[in-house]
């Protein structure tokens, strides 16, 4: 095989190399308002993916630095995925293609190893950062584009619990807090694996989550003494603390994309220090991926009052300092959605002035809220995409029972002055007439009306279906638009597809669409893009 594929053009094995790491973390650029989309019917029967299982294989570390070399440290790379509690995952999918490539023969090695280096994981071990800080001594760190730092955090009371100095080690601190060492690194992403899938797990994010909506429910809140004890005494929460600490020692470094995944929603001492607020300051890009989960008995972290006032807090925590981010992700977890509810609220404070440079948003998970417009509306002459993945509209408790209907004649739209509708949110932006806003995607493209354990009658969802097939043969788009609601005692998330399905077959939310199409089309049009 090895011989075979030397005989190739060197150009084409760089042009094989280039593909495979081509980033795919925006997605298709088709994918939005434009876009055909799949058939409804497909669509709306099943609209989560199914993902393989993957192995997350952790190749053994080199036990001496003396026995280290720079192939040992791509051995150390050798599966930088594992399976993703969140639907981005920062890593590119032919990173695993390009190493199993570069083992065939020295000099295929020789080749990829321009590419083989571009994406690097760093563990919260001693042995990962001792290989880590050999690349940096070598020219293969020149090659270092993105910086994953994957750190497993200890959860119950286990005996590691306590462990406060074991799970940051002094190479890992060294690496994070001096990040100009990586010449071209661009993206740094914090990444913590609190083994919420995992069945029987060393340590339990459920538990500790337990602890903390029980401290919750008797409205003991934390002081900053009793933050900054915790800080001292508990495993998980100094992790948090020192990467941040050290990632805010960083005076200059080349680092323009922060991705946060699974960050745990509790204050911590770093967010919103100046220190780490003058690093956010340099950066083009920042995406902040909430971690979610539940106690064991049924009550999401969104139910907590610590996630509630973090969430309420986030312009001191990090949106103030975002002067020149361009690309804003906020995401929150399907076990932790983002919203309001009669007894909990979480409202990402969108304030106007914020983020002035911004040209793409993607919120997740999110339900949207009256400040989001405002916002937008401030943003027009900068802010270019707009991306809701799995964001919704509440839905009320007119929608209920819609399974008893015959015909849609039967049923007006509800006049509730507190329901905010698509149509009239779509209205309500066009009317401003966005000057920079040329693509809205939502994902997945067509929100759920229909699956076996879904709310919608079987009977509606057949109707509808029906309807749908006979306005395509007619040449009619047809789009779903999600509404849901959060469980007010435990914080659940439900799509209300009986009314996901009945405003699309009625067509209400199309009329707003469209106008906002119109607006998006010209914006295109103008600048040359269509």
């Amino acid at each position: 095989m090895s011989r075979g594929l030397l005989r190739l053009p060197l150009e084409l094995i760089v042009g094989i190399a280039d593909l495979l790491l081509k980033d795919e973390t925006n997605g298709n650029p088709n994918d939005d308002e434009e876009s055909i989309g799949d058939d409804v019917e497909d669509q709306t029967q099943n609209n989560r993916s199914m993902d393989g299982d993957e192995e997350d294989e952790n190749s053994d570390e080199k036990e001496s630095m003396a026995d280290t070399s720079d192939k040992q440290i791509a051995d150390d790379q050798e599966s930088p995925q594992r399976d993703d509690k969140q639907a981005n995952d920062h890593t590119p999918s032919g990173q695993q293609a390009i190493y199993n490539l570069s083992r065939t023969c020295t000099s295929m090695y020789e080749i990829l190893s321009p590419y083989l280096f571009r994406f690097i994981t760093l563990r919260n071990t001693e042995k990962s950062g001792q290989a880590v800080q050999y690349l940096c001594r070598t020219n293969r760190v020149a090659n270092v584009k993105t910086l994953h730092f994957q750190a497993e955090a200890p959860g119950d009371n286990e005996e590691n619990f306590h462990d406060v100095d074991g799970v940051f080690p002094p190479k890992v601190n060294e690496i994070l807090s001096n990040l100009s060492q990586f010449p071209h690194l661009e993206t740094l992403v914090i990444d913590f694996d609190f083994h919420l899938n995992e069945e029987d797990p060393p340590y339990r994010w459920g538990d500790v989550l337990s602890d903390l909506l029980a401290d919750d429910a008797v409205g003991a809140v934390e002081n900053k003494e009793e933050m900054k004890k915790a800080e001292e005494q508990e495993g998980w929460r100094a992790l948090v603390k020192r990467t941040l600490e050290a990632v805010s020692r960083n005076k200059s470094s080349h680092v323009r994309e922060l991705v946060y995944k699974d960050y745990p929603i509790i204050v911590n001492s770093v967010f919103g220090s100046e220190n780490f607020n003058k690093w956010l300051e340099e950066l083009d890009s920042f995406r902040f991926e909430v971690y979610g989960g539940d106690n064991g008995a049924g009550w999401k972290a969104n139910t907590g009052l610590r996630s509630q006032n973090y969430i309420n807090n986030l312009d001191h925590h990090f949106l103030s300092a975002l002067q020149n981010v361009t690309r804003l992700a906020i995401i929150g977890h399907e076990q932790g959605a983002i919203g309001q509810t009669m007894f909990h609220e979480a409202v990402i404070p969108f304030r106007k002035e914020r983020v002035p440079k911004l040209k793409e948003l993607e919120l997740g998970y999110y339900f949207i809220q009256d400040d989001l417009l405002d916002f937008l509306i401030a943003h027009s002459s900068t802010l270019e995409r707009l991306v809701f993945n799995h964001c919704f509209l509440e839905a009320t408790n007119e929608w209920y029972g819609l399974e008893d209907f015959e015909e849609p004649g039967n049923l007006d739209e509800p006049e509730n002055e507190r329901q905010e509708t698509w149509n009239s949110w779509f209205q309500r932006y066009a009317s401003k007439a966005p000057q920079a806003l040329q693509r809205l995607s939502f994902k997945p493209y067509n929100a759920t009306i229909g699956r076996d354990s879904g709310s919608a009658s079987p009977k509606l969802v057949k109707k509808i279906m029906q309807a749908f097939a006979e306005q395509r043969a007619q040449g009619n788009e047809i789009r779903v638009f999600p509404y849901g609601e959060i469980d007010d005692k435990y914080g659940m998330l439900f799509e209300k597809e009986d009314c996901n399905g009945y405003k699309a077959w009625r067509g209400w939310d199309m009329e707003g669409w469209n106008e906002l199409r119109v607006v998006m089309q010209r914006n295109r049009k103008r600048i040359g893009r269509e």
